[in-house]
């Protein structure tokens, strides 16, 4: 599977994994049924006379229309069926996707439906692009790795964790996001430099010493965050 790479506005290259096209299109099929339920149950429930293109537009093509838009910008660049098959929209330059490029995205649909040209840019596009990432410069990628360090760095904190950093809990959710990331990603780094630049600007963010190890160090503070964050 594809990898790329994202710089970001700290200086850190992270590495996603390509969105593989197997898990978009069943993200599609799953976007396609929560859609179909939607409908059915609309229809049984107020009926939908057929012949009147009103009630016929409102109900079923406008949600159809407005749903990955709707979706993308309120769950943080994910539809329900990218949430079940843990996909995300991120941007190239590392930095959050805002509504422009979401409704980029989404004008381009059309687009890209037509005769399956998305399709066939996703398959050619080594980043997974269809034709409204490349204009919007996004991407969709895969999160399981990540979610997993959010598992095992977050949710798992005990009730009597001690903090060892208090300060921690001065890091924004996004520097916090973006300390996991290099913690998952650089497992596979030939060299550590990346996490003791990252580590460094951390100990002065928070002010802490130098004593622990790099990686032991950001993975307290990560835990400490989350500790004193979800109070």
């Amino acid at each position: 599977m594809d990898n790329i790479r994202i710089g970001t506005s700290q200086n850190v290259d992270l590495h996603y994994e390509v969105a593989p096209f197997g898990d978009r299109l069943l993200a599609y099929i799953l976007d396609m049924l929560v859609l179909c339920a939607f409908w059915l149950v609309l229809g049984l429930t107020i009926g939908i006379p057929m012949d009147d293109m009103g009630a016929v537009t409102l109900v079923f093509i406008l949600p159809w229309w407005l749903y990955w838009f709707v979706s993308e910008v309120t769950m943080n660049g994910q539809s329900l069926g990218k949430r079940a098959t843990k996909l995300r929209v991120v941007r190239l330059d590392g930095m959050q996707p805002g509504l422009s490029h979401y409704m980029l995205r989404w004008l381009l649909r059309p687009v890209d439906s037509l005769y399956f040209i998305g399709v066939l840019v996703v398959l050619l596009n080594s980043k997974g692009q269809r034709l409204g990432d490349i204009v919007a410069g996004t991407t969709v990628v895969s999160t399981k790795q990540r979610r997993a360090l959010q598992e095992t760095l977050g949710s798992t904190v005990k009730e009597d964790h001690i903090v060892r950093y208090a300060s921690a809990g001065q890091l924004s959710d996004t520097q916090a996001q973006l300390v996991k990331d290099v913690l998952l990603r650089s497992r596979s780094y030939s060299d550590q430099r990346v996490l003791h630049e990252l580590a460094a600007k951390v100990r002065e963010l928070i002010g802490a010493d130098g004593t622990q190890p790099d990686r032991e160090f950001l993975e307290t503070v990560i835990r400490d965050h989350s500790f004193i964050t979800s109070r």
